[in-house]
């Protein structure tokens, strides 16, 4: 799954957070620890998912830290009552936009079809001539 958490706390302690757990690793001392429980981390193998499973995190809340963990969230953020009736989430509507589906059925959808396109096409043409051009 992969690193989802990676940065230096408030007291230089690297923290890590994958679907696995979230964890305080000090690296001057040598040891990791389980950042929910303050227990030393096991060192097991197994499934992807631990009993966190850790999908953010952040401290630029007025100090506060935010663990967002993939099941249930976070409380630290509440989500607007307007959103709340919405057909569509805030997430899913983000996901849309990054992946560019959000565009279908309007004029920017021929215009990103047109830029990816030539964009393919350069990388095509380009790569011809330079291989054209070694031999």
């Amino acid at each position: 799954m992969g690193l989802n958490v990676w940065q230096k706390d408030k007291q230089g302690n690297w923290l890590a957070g994958s679907f696995s757990g979230l964890f305080v690793w000090d690296r001057q001392q040598g040891w990791v620890t389980d950042y929910f429980t303050g227990e030393e981390a096991e060192d097991t193998a197994g499934p992807p998912f631990g009993k966190f499973a850790v999908s953010g995190y952040s401290a630029d809340f007025k100090g506060k830290e935010c663990v967002v963990e993939y099941y249930e969230g976070t409380d630290a953020l509440v989500q607007p009552g307007e959103l709340s009736t919405q057909p569509m989430s805030l997430w899913n509507f983000a996901l849309e936009v990054h992946s560019g589906r959000v565009f279908i059925g309007s004029v920017a959808t021929y215009v990103f079809v047109f830029l990816v396109g030539g964009g393919c096409v350069w990388c095509l043409w380009t790569g011809y001539r330079v291989r054209k051009g070694n031999k």
